[in-house]
């Protein structure tokens, strides 16, 4: 009787570590999908150019809709999605509405633009002070953000999404115009 009660509890734990780990996994699984969030403008933060001079959020501002995206140099999820970016980037197409923000300082951003540098027509920037990160409450990285023309933040997206979808998604959300509203 009380080898069956202990196999009962092993059992019983046993089910409870594996639901909870799959539970734990449920948030990666959903990070990789955009969530459209109540439409904030992207705070005012200074970032650096490629060549350390000053630039601020507020300058990134374009005409049209654009993208802006967050990569921790440190983590391989970030070299991940700029080879995914790499080798979808048509010529001419989303890439001039590309603006890729290196979290940390040029010693740390340096090796990934150098090896990401075949992205043409994207803004490389560095925040070296993490202000954006901390502005926008990143937790995760990589992130992408769909901006509008008013600076403001569409949608989002954490973490890689799949490599076969990046493409469309970017295109559609930088190529297609935007509904005319009453603003």
């Amino acid at each position: 009787m009380m080898r069956l009660r202990t196999q009962k509890k092993l059992g019983q734990a046993l089910a409870t570590l594996l639901l909870g780990g799959l539970a734990s996994l449920v948030p990666l699984a959903a990070q990789a999908q955009a969530q459209a969030v109540p439409a904030r403008v992207l705070p005012d933060v200074t970032l650096y150019d490629q060549g350390g001079m000053v630039t601020t959020t507020r300058a990134l501002q374009q005409s049209g809709k654009w993208l802006l995206l967050v990569l921790d140099p440190r983590l391989p999820a970030s070299d991940k999605l700029l080879k995914a970016l790499a080798a979808r980037q048509p010529a001419a197409s989303w890439n001039e509405h590309l603006v890729l923000v290196v979290l940390g300082d040029a010693a740390a951003g340096g090796p990934v633009i150098a090896r990401h540098g075949r992205l043409g027509g994207v803004v490389w920037l560095s925040d070296r002070d993490l202000g954006l990160r901390d502005a926008l409450g990143l937790k995760v990285t990589p992130a992408i953000y769909a901006m509008n023309e008013r600076n403001e933040v569409a949608w989002q997206l954490l973490g890689i999404p799949q490599p076969a979808r990046i493409e469309t998604m970017l295109r559609q959300w930088v190529l297609v115009p935007a509904p005319a509203t009453g603003r």
